[in-house]
């Protein structure tokens, strides 16, 4: 998480709620919560991580040989997105996903290796 929390800050142009204060910290790690719900966090993650604006939500979605290029079996959202309701924005489907997995108890660490490493 805490690789996450840097790239998008330093790639992304998150501006954590400390910082907003006018505050510094030597650790972001006591304000972790607050980071991961804020919505501006994970659009600023997807933008570090060069995300497509819109994700599948109903489909598999197939990583390329581009790490941040994916393909679905629905329509492309460029054309049809409007049409369909599974198409998400793409730092909302990352979002929800991550907090499926923690209300689930599921493996949150994999979670974020997963995501850097897509």
């Amino acid at each position: 998480m805490n690789e996450a929390i840097q790239l998008a800050i330093e790639k992304g142009g998150y501006i954590t709620p400390l910082k907003k204060l006018g505050l510094e910290a030597t650790t972001l790690e006591p304000i972790y919560p607050q980071i991961i719900i804020d919505p501006l966090f994970w659009q600023a993650l997807g933008k570090a991580l060069g995300w497509k604006i819109y994700t599948c939500s109903r489909h598999a979605v197939y990583p390329t040989d581009d790490k941040n290029q994916k393909w679905c079996l629905c329509t492309d959202p460029d054309t049809e997105w409007a049409k369909s309701p599974d198409w998400k924005l793409s730092w909302q489907y990352y979002a929800h996903q991550y907090f499926e997995l923690a209300l689930t108890g599921g493996d949150k660490e994999k979670f974020w290796k997963d995501l850097l490493n897509v």
